[in-house]
């Protein structure tokens, strides 16, 4: 999860930092093949 500490940080709000942050996990938990990055399209 350190690839995304930063950008969880910038979130003000604790609550939709905390549920970001349970979705980024059931996603790394489900897909480990997954690189985790920040990236926009």
């Amino acid at each position: 999860m350190e690839v995304f500490a930063e950008y969880l940080a910038q979130n003000d709000n604790p609550q939709h930092r905390e549920r970001m942050e349970e979705v980024l996990v059931r996603v790394t938990k489900k897909f480990p093949n997954l690189e985790p990055k920040i990236a926009w399209n």
